[in-house]
């Protein structure tokens, strides 16, 4: 019976050596990738006002000057502020004229067609040319938002009377 306790016990402990050692191996390799993601203070848009985007990154090696940033959605026309030269540049300018990567940036929408889109960031390395992408943030148009209000507050005064 002890016999069996102590092998019971041994596999047990060998096998909690291993999943830590490969945790820590994990955390390791995670620590070495480059990592980008960002934060938008609403999630309803209205055209032509202008919107803080904060990032959250992690570069081990290279520096923010590195980096150029390109917002990209697919059914709305998006500027990005470039505060080196006082523009707002957007998918018709060269990529060269596109700010550097820095914690946080301005941007604004023009015109859109759907009821929401997808808004996420490209970062490219200037020398390497490696992309990298950040998660995608689903923003609704303030004008959808507004009008599906005032339909459902239609519906509920109509269904009460």
């Amino acid at each position: 019976m002890v016999c069996r306790c102590a092998k019971t016990l041994y596999i047990i402990l060998i096998t909690l050596s291993y999943l830590l050692l490969q945790n820590i191996s994990y955390a390791q390799n995670t620590n070495k990738n480059k990592y980008f993601d960002f934060l938008i203070s609403n999630n309803l848009i209205s055209p032509d006002k202008e919107y803080l985007i904060n990032l959250v990154y992690r570069i081990n090696n290279g520096k923010d000057n590195d980096f150029t940033i390109y917002p990209v959605m697919e059914n709305t026309e998006v500027f990005i502020f470039n505060e080196e030269s006082n523009l707002w540049i957007g998918k018709n300018h060269l990529r060269s004229m596109y700010p550097v990567l820095s914690p946080s940036i301005k941007i604004k929408f023009n015109g859109y067609s759907n009821t929401s889109d997808c808004l996420q960031f490209e970062i490219i390395h200037r020398r390497t040319g490696e992309k990298y992408l950040t998660p995608c943030r689903k923003l609704w148009k303030r004008y959808f938002y507004e009008s599906s209000l005032a339909s459902i507050n239609d519906k509920i005064a109509q269904w009460q009377e």
